[in-house]
């Protein structure tokens, strides 16, 4: 649905096509192998968590050029959730169900008769019980944007379509929730550097931690996992958050009305075999994967372009969370 309010041309290529971005990106696959994390935290622990993080990056791609970079972001998937872990250790949230699969009708909110071609689906990260009683969807979020209170970041979720469809079917299950709790991760904004004369004063110890062999030129994945970790203890208000989303009446039926009228309009798209390109979006807020595409005119629809495939599930985060990582 958001790839749709994008641009409806993205939308053909990569849900009605199936045609993927071999190298996913990194925000994708960070976001995804983080999720991956918490979710076995949930089912498992920590530690079977962190062993699922190492075993989602074992195996480098071959498309993956720089190898040090592909070790440095495995190691600031750990941090991150590490200190996820730690930031909220003593939350006290009920946990009432996590990874709550969804198929339910898309429903006319005129008639209440349910649509003979869509239907709603997803996955709920979690619906918690609150330390006063109440229900809430929990929603887990990973960002670059500041979290700071009054960020336009938590201005846009009170408008974010996702949430409300979560509130939704998390009450045609039987949950009775009445609002939404976002836990947000920043991911870090510091990068690996060379380390300064201070930064080496104690080495083999590197911000409290304990190294081997002499010290680098330039920092090691464990040796910037290490300063980021020092960092996330020092301020960790910066990089993990939580804020409740209120989902009032109105906003649920409007957002009934808004989902209605979508597939309306993805449905004709379908129909007439025609999707308009949005292309404010071509570059903003970051370059559309299909912009190569669309701007050189090549016809996907018979063979992949370079650097594309297809794929037969174009939904594989419904039955699969390791699929996108």
């Amino acid at each position: 649905m958001s790839c749709a309010k994008t641009c409806l041309r993205k939308h053909y290529f990569e849900y009605e096509l199936g045609l993927r971005k071999i190298d996913t990106g990194s925000p994708l696959r960070m976001g995804s192998a983080f999720h991956l994390a918490l979710e076995t935290a949930d089912a498992e622990s920590i530690s079977a968590a962190i062993a699922a993080v190492r075993d989602n990056y074992a195996e480098v791609p071959g498309w993956v050029e720089d190898y040090e970079g592909w070790d440095i972001e495995r190691e600031t998937v750990e941090r991150l959730f590490m200190g996820h872990a730690w930031r909220w250790a003593e939350d006290e949230f009920e946990v009432v169900a996590t990874e709550q699969s969804f198929d339910l009708p898309l429903v006319n909110p005129d008639t209440n008769r349910p649509s003979s071609t869509w239907r709603l689906a997803g996955k709920i990260d979690r619906i918690v019980r609150l330390p006063n009683g109440r229900l809430a969807v929990q929603e887990y979020k990973t960002t670059s944007e500041s979290l700071d209170t009054a960020s336009d970041y938590w201005r846009r979720l009170r408008l974010d379509q996702q949430i409300s469809m979560y509130v939704l079917a998390a009450r045609r299950l039987g949950h009775d929730v009445d609002t939404v709790v976002y836990d947000v991760t920043r991911k870090p904004s510091i990068r690996p550097k060379k380390p300064v004369k201070a930064d080496l004063a104690s080495w083999p110890r590197y911000f409290d931690e304990e190294m081997s062999g002499d010290a680098p030129s330039r920092e090691t994945a464990k040796m910037f996992g290490a300063r980021l970790s020092a960092d996330i203890a020092e301020r960790p208000d910066h990089y993990f958050a939580r804020r409740e989303i209120p989902r009032l009446e109105a906003d649920l039926d409007e957002f009934g009305h808004e989902l209605w009228q979508q597939a309306k309009q993805l449905r004709e798209a379908q129909l007439h075999g025609r999707w308009f390109r949005n292309t404010q979006s071509c570059s903003k807020p970051y370059r559309c994967s299909y912009f190569d595409i669309c701007a050189s005119g090549i016809d996907p629809t018979e063979s992949a372009p370079v650097g594309f495939h297809f794929i037969d599930d174009v939904h594989p985060e419904l039955s699969n969370p390791e699929a996108y990582a």
